[in-house]
Protein backbone atom coordinates (compact mmCIF):
# COMPACT_ATOMS: atom_id res chain seq x y z
CA UNK A 1 0.00 0.00 0.00
CA UNK A 2 3.11 2.46 -0.16
CA UNK A 3 2.55 3.27 3.55
CA UNK A 4 6.24 2.74 4.36
CA UNK A 5 9.32 2.85 2.44
CA UNK A 6 12.38 1.58 3.44
CA UNK A 7 16.31 3.05 3.44
CA UNK A 8 18.92 2.46 0.91
CA UNK A 9 22.55 1.59 1.09
CA UNK A 10 25.56 1.22 -0.59
CA UNK A 11 26.59 2.28 -4.45
CA UNK A 12 24.57 -0.55 -5.53
CA UNK A 13 21.42 1.31 -3.75
CA UNK A 14 20.59 -1.83 -1.56
CA UNK A 15 17.22 -1.54 -0.31
CA UNK A 16 16.41 -2.53 3.07
CA UNK A 17 13.06 -2.16 5.02
CA UNK A 18 14.00 -4.40 8.31
CA UNK A 19 15.67 -7.26 9.76
CA UNK A 20 14.77 -9.47 11.79
CA UNK A 21 16.64 -11.93 14.89
CA UNK A 22 15.02 -14.11 17.02
CA UNK A 23 12.31 -11.97 18.78
CA UNK A 24 13.85 -8.22 17.92
CA UNK A 25 13.26 -6.36 14.80
CA UNK A 26 15.02 -3.27 13.41
CA UNK A 27 12.55 -1.36 11.09
CA UNK A 28 14.71 0.89 8.41
CA UNK A 29 13.11 4.26 7.48
CA UNK A 30 13.13 7.06 5.57
CA UNK A 31 12.97 9.97 7.47
CA UNK A 32 9.68 10.89 6.79
CA UNK A 33 6.99 11.23 8.89
CA UNK A 34 4.16 10.38 7.77
CA UNK A 35 6.24 6.75 6.91
CA UNK A 36 6.97 6.66 10.77
CA UNK A 37 3.83 7.79 12.23
CA UNK A 38 2.44 4.76 9.80
CA UNK A 39 4.58 2.26 11.54
CA UNK A 40 3.50 2.95 14.37
CA UNK A 41 -0.16 2.77 13.23
CA UNK A 42 0.35 -0.68 11.63
CA UNK A 43 1.63 -1.88 15.45
CA UNK A 44 -1.41 -0.91 16.69
CA UNK A 45 -3.51 -3.25 14.27
CA UNK A 46 -1.16 -5.60 15.26
CA UNK A 47 -1.82 -5.35 18.76
CA UNK A 48 -5.57 -5.48 18.08
CA UNK A 49 -5.83 -8.74 15.25
CA UNK A 50 -3.46 -10.37 18.08
CA UNK A 51 -4.01 -9.08 21.48
CA UNK A 52 -0.47 -8.67 21.92
CA UNK A 53 0.72 -5.91 24.01
CA UNK A 54 4.13 -3.60 22.03
CA UNK A 55 6.39 -2.17 24.87
CA UNK A 56 7.31 0.84 23.17
CA UNK A 57 9.23 1.26 26.72
CA UNK A 58 11.91 -1.29 24.83
CA UNK A 59 11.96 0.38 21.48
CA UNK A 60 14.34 2.68 20.93
CA UNK A 61 14.78 5.57 17.80
CA UNK A 62 17.92 5.38 16.36
CA UNK A 63 18.76 8.51 13.84
CA UNK A 64 21.26 8.64 11.10
CA UNK A 65 22.03 12.51 9.77
CA UNK A 66 19.38 14.24 11.43
CA UNK A 67 18.94 17.03 13.94
CA UNK A 68 18.74 15.89 17.71
CA UNK A 69 15.23 17.65 17.83
CA UNK A 70 13.67 15.66 15.06
CA UNK A 71 15.10 12.71 17.08
CA UNK A 72 13.38 13.74 20.49
CA UNK A 73 10.34 15.07 18.87
CA UNK A 74 9.74 11.00 17.37
CA UNK A 75 10.63 9.78 20.54
CA UNK A 76 8.33 11.42 22.13
CA UNK A 77 5.27 10.43 19.50
CA UNK A 78 6.50 6.96 20.08
CA UNK A 79 6.66 6.95 23.80
CA UNK A 80 10.16 5.20 23.82
CA UNK A 81 13.91 5.93 23.61
CA UNK A 82 16.52 8.11 21.59
CA UNK A 83 19.83 7.00 20.90
CA UNK A 84 22.57 7.75 18.12
CA UNK A 85 24.86 5.90 16.56
CA UNK A 86 26.80 3.88 17.38
CA UNK A 87 24.80 1.79 19.29
CA UNK A 88 24.81 -2.01 20.79
CA UNK A 89 23.04 -4.53 19.14
CA UNK A 90 22.91 -8.22 19.52
CA UNK A 91 26.29 -8.20 21.65
CA UNK A 92 27.93 -6.26 18.28
CA UNK A 93 28.27 -2.37 17.81
CA UNK A 94 26.32 -0.74 15.24
CA UNK A 95 27.07 1.87 13.13
CA UNK A 96 30.94 2.57 14.52
CA UNK A 97 34.09 2.02 13.02
CA UNK A 98 36.38 -1.15 13.20
CA UNK A 99 39.06 0.77 12.89
CA UNK A 100 39.23 3.25 15.50
CA UNK A 101 40.16 1.83 19.07
CA UNK A 102 37.23 2.69 20.58
CA UNK A 103 35.06 0.39 18.70
CA UNK A 104 37.13 -2.52 20.75
CA UNK A 105 37.28 -0.98 23.70
CA UNK A 106 34.44 -3.29 25.31
CA UNK A 107 35.80 -6.60 23.75
CA UNK A 108 39.57 -5.27 25.03
CA UNK A 109 37.95 -4.70 28.75
CA UNK A 110 36.21 -7.73 29.20
CA UNK A 111 39.75 -9.69 27.99
CA UNK A 112 41.52 -7.86 30.46
CA UNK A 113 38.74 -8.69 33.18
CA UNK A 114 39.18 -12.52 32.58
CA UNK A 115 43.09 -12.28 32.29
CA UNK A 116 43.50 -10.00 35.58
CA UNK A 117 46.78 -10.08 37.31
CA UNK A 118 44.93 -11.30 40.63
CA UNK A 119 44.06 -14.48 38.70
CA UNK A 120 47.31 -15.13 36.98
CA UNK A 121 49.07 -15.11 40.54
CA UNK A 122 47.07 -18.27 41.34
CA UNK A 123 47.49 -20.80 39.09
CA UNK A 124 50.91 -22.22 37.63
CA UNK A 125 52.33 -22.10 34.01
CA UNK A 126 49.94 -24.66 32.64
CA UNK A 127 46.82 -23.24 34.15
CA UNK A 128 47.72 -19.94 32.84
CA UNK A 129 47.67 -21.54 29.66
CA UNK A 130 44.50 -23.36 29.52
CA UNK A 131 42.95 -19.55 30.65
CA UNK A 132 44.84 -18.05 27.92
CA UNK A 133 43.08 -20.41 25.23
CA UNK A 134 39.49 -20.11 26.91
CA UNK A 135 39.69 -16.53 27.08
CA UNK A 136 40.76 -16.38 23.42
CA UNK A 137 38.60 -18.90 21.96
CA UNK A 138 35.10 -17.79 23.51
CA UNK A 139 35.07 -14.16 24.11
CA UNK A 140 36.49 -12.51 20.83
CA UNK A 141 35.19 -14.77 18.28
CA UNK A 142 31.94 -13.20 17.94
CA UNK A 143 33.75 -9.79 17.10
CA UNK A 144 36.28 -11.64 14.92
CA UNK A 145 34.21 -13.56 13.06
CA UNK A 146 32.46 -10.00 12.19
CA UNK A 147 35.15 -7.34 11.65
CA UNK A 148 38.99 -7.18 10.60
CA UNK A 149 40.79 -6.37 13.84
CA UNK A 150 43.05 -3.53 12.74
CA UNK A 151 44.16 -1.40 15.63
CA UNK A 152 44.25 -3.18 19.20
CA UNK A 153 45.91 -6.77 18.43
CA UNK A 154 48.90 -5.82 19.60
CA UNK A 155 47.28 -4.77 22.66
CA UNK A 156 45.72 -7.95 22.90
CA UNK A 157 48.34 -10.06 22.63
CA UNK A 158 50.13 -8.15 25.34
CA UNK A 159 47.53 -9.15 27.88
CA UNK A 160 48.12 -12.60 26.54
CA UNK A 161 51.17 -12.28 26.84
CA UNK A 162 51.52 -10.82 30.32
CA UNK A 163 49.65 -13.89 31.72
CA UNK A 164 52.87 -15.94 31.42
CA UNK A 165 55.38 -13.34 32.72
CA UNK A 166 53.60 -11.98 35.63
CA UNK A 167 54.62 -13.47 39.04
CA UNK A 168 53.19 -11.41 41.76
CA UNK A 169 51.56 -8.15 41.85
CA UNK A 170 54.71 -6.29 42.76
CA UNK A 171 57.41 -7.59 40.46
CA UNK A 172 57.71 -9.17 36.76
CA UNK A 173 59.22 -11.82 35.27
CA UNK A 174 61.64 -11.64 31.71
CA UNK A 175 59.82 -13.01 29.25
CA UNK A 176 61.93 -16.21 28.38
CA UNK A 177 60.66 -16.87 25.20
CA UNK A 178 59.27 -14.65 22.49
CA UNK A 179 55.32 -14.50 22.62
CA UNK A 180 55.57 -15.03 18.73
CA UNK A 181 57.48 -18.52 19.72
CA UNK A 182 54.47 -19.70 22.40
CA UNK A 183 51.97 -18.91 19.18
CA UNK A 184 53.34 -21.76 17.08
CA UNK A 185 52.02 -25.03 16.97
CA UNK A 186 53.79 -27.48 19.56
CA UNK A 187 55.53 -29.62 17.11
CA UNK A 188 57.09 -26.79 16.27
CA UNK A 189 58.56 -25.84 19.39
CA UNK A 190 55.03 -23.79 20.39
CA UNK A 191 52.74 -23.83 22.88
CA UNK A 192 49.40 -23.81 20.57
CA UNK A 193 48.13 -20.18 21.31
CA UNK A 194 45.95 -19.30 18.66
CA UNK A 195 47.68 -15.68 16.77
CA UNK A 196 44.69 -13.25 16.78
CA UNK A 197 45.05 -11.93 13.62
CA UNK A 198 45.43 -15.43 12.21
CA UNK A 199 42.22 -16.37 13.90
CA UNK A 200 40.66 -13.41 12.88
CA UNK A 201 41.16 -14.20 8.72
CA UNK A 202 40.42 -17.36 9.40
CA UNK A 203 36.87 -16.50 11.24
CA UNK A 204 36.16 -13.80 8.07
CA UNK A 205 37.33 -16.11 5.40
CA UNK A 206 34.29 -18.66 6.29
CA UNK A 207 32.01 -15.70 4.88
CA UNK A 208 33.61 -16.52 1.38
Amino acid sequence: MNLLKGAYFGEGIVHLSHLQFGDDTILFLQSREDYLMNTRRIKRCFEVASGLRINFQKSCVVKIRKSDQWEINLAVKFRCASATLPITYLGLPLGGRPCSKIFWSDLIARIQNRLASWKRMFINKGGRLVLIKTVMSSIPIYFMSMFKIQVCIAQISKTCSGVFSLEMAVRRKLHLVKWEIIQKRKCKGGLGVDSVQDKNKGLLAKWA
